[in-house]
């Protein structure tokens, strides 16, 4: 799959050999993906060919953990295309991830979420931490937030990493990336 490939879809379903684990070439693929803003599904394939199913299971997981690490919000999926086994998740998939994908969050609704937050959870150093007026989501697919504060650099990214958990534990947004803007509130 080449990165004009990538950017003529907006879920990547990134098919991984399971005997083989993550390769450094599904790793550059995921990594195209993840840059060209899309959302992603990680599909262990051959799962028929692995005999202790619950070690494997952890062991991969793990391994896309670590080697994918940009693409934590992806969706994880185990299939063998060869018996078929696990290949009617795929679609009902693919729809959540695109729901999710192009959810809006109206204003009002940002902003009471946003309230709701311990700000101070977030890991960042305090000159870093910039404070927070309002949100807005500006754009869909993948989801776009503004955030309207009183610093204009980037956030630490502990911190970004500490607000797009939050948006995720709240909202879903399964399988897609999450953007942050930062604009200065006047």
């Amino acid at each position: 799959m080449s990165r004009r490939h990538i950017r003529l879809c907006d879920v990547a379903i990134l098919l991984l050999d399971a005997t083989e684990g993550v390769t450094a070439l599904d790793a550059t693929i995921g990594g195209y993906a993840h840059e060209s803003g899309k959302s992603v599904i990680v599909a262990f394939n051959k799962w028929d060919q692995i005999e202790d199913r619950r070690t494997s299971r952890q062991t991969l997981l793990d391994d896309a953990a670590r080697k994918l690490k940009y693409l934590e919000y992806a969706s994880r999926l185990f299939l063998s295309a060869k018996t078929g086994w696990g290949t009617a998740k795929v679609f009902p998939e693919v729809q959540q991830v695109m729901a999710a994908r192009r959810t809006r969050i109206p204003t009002a609704q940002l902003n009471r979420f946003l309230h709701t937050l311990d700000l101070k959870g977030g890991t960042s150093p305090a000159y870093r931490k910039p404070k927070i007026y309002y949100m807005t989501q500006a754009s869909a697919s993948p989801p776009s937030f503004v955030l309207f504060t009183d610093k204009v650099r980037r956030l630490h990214f502990s911190y970004e990493r500490f607000l797009v958990n939050q948006l995720r534990k709240q909202f879903g947004f399964k399988g897609t990336p999450i953007h942050l803007k930062l604009r200065p509130h006047k």
